[in-house]
């Protein structure tokens, strides 16, 4: 072969493989499916959130025509601030042209909300306080409302409820717990405490509403810090002797294992309206006569020793056992 012909063909191979090398090349570089402005834009939305100090746990949700934003609140000192840092950071998105699109096919137009939830709390969860920002709504009054409510939240004794919060006040549930009722919490003086932190936040509290609750578990022990449980109980009916003789103001019953094989049972009574602790008819003959039904309810080796009444300035003990 002469050198021409096999230099004419070296080149035609090495063409060959060239074009070869560029055509995977391209197969390789092919762009990627373009992302979904809504989902982009939602998505450097979190990103920018989750750079604002003083809250956590940011995500988002679109459900029909409310987009809600769900945050915890980890610095109640800048709650106010960092609130009104969130709706400008949404306000100064691509998110609300990308809503328009989303939901063109809406005769209105998406609308923002605000959910504060528990600091920590799993996807999905209920949010403790929501927040409606309507177009026009005074941004500053629904800061103020979430500071307000990062304050109420810190009350010792006290457990936040889904409420709501807007120009018109508060819709506040809370319950009071069992170590707030031991440490002297009662409802009435938590409601004038929050109606005073409602006033330093700029909104008349006779616009809010106030629902009260006492909460306290089925079963609670201090036994060594462990679980203990009433073995070969029907506590489920333990309380009804006591319930039939607590008169119309019983509310629900707790039972306390304060070390082993011992049995106190605590009453919590209803509420008035006002939060204020209801009295109930018990007496000591009551429940020294009521015992011998309980106790026939439960292991023997429990032994019964007081039930104990929250009332309105306190507590008043009575022995299950004459002395």
């Amino acid at each position: 072969m002469r050198t021409s012909q096999r230099v004419g063909f070296g080149m035609r191979a090495a063409a060959i493989a060239l074009a070869g090398a560029l055509l995977l090349a391209g197969c390789a570089t092919q762009p990627e499916a373009e992302q979904d402005p809504f989902d982009a834009a939602t998505a450097e939305l979190r990103v920018q959130l989750e750079q604002i100090d003083g809250i956590a746990d940011v995500r988002h949700v679109l459900n029909a025509l409310d987009f809600s934003i769900s945050y915890s609140i980890t610095d109640p000192a800048r709650a106010e601030q960092a609130t009104l840092e969130v709706i400008d950071t949404y306000e100064a998105s691509d998110v609300p042209g990308a809503l328009k699109t989303e939901t063109a096919a809406y005769d209105d137009d998406a609308q923002l909300s605000l959910n504060i939830i528990e600091v920590g709390a799993p996807g999905g969860d209920i949010p403790d306080l929501e927040l409606s920002v309507a177009p026009d709504a005074d941004v500053t009054t629904i800061a103020r409302g979430v500071a307000a409510w990062a304050r109420m939240e810190a009350i010792d004794g006290v457990e936040l409820r889904t409420s709501t919060f807007s120009a018109g006040g508060f819709d506040l549930a809370y319950t009071v717990d069992y170590g707030g009722l031991l440490d002297g919490v009662r409802p009435t003086a938590v409601t004038a405490q929050m109606s005073q932190i409602i006033t330093d936040s700029g909104v008349d509290p006779s616009t809010s509403t106030f629902a009260a609750a006492l909460h306290a578990p089925e079963l609670l022990n201090s036994v060594d810090g462990e679980p203990q449980y009433v073995q070969g109980s029907s506590l489920n009916r333990a309380d009804q002797p006591l319930k039939a003789v607590a008169g119309p103001n019983y509310g629900s019953v707790l039972y306390f294992a304060p070390e082993n094989f011992t049995l106190d049972i605590v009453l919590l009574p209803s509420l008035a309206p006002d939060g204020t602790l209801l009295p109930l008819d018990l007496t000591g003959e009551a429940v020294l006569a009521a015992a011998p039904v309980i106790q026939a309810d439960i292991d023997s080796r429990w032994k019964l020793r007081d039930v104990v009444v929250f009332t309105q300035d306190g507590s008043q003990t009575y022995p299950m056992r004459a002395s």
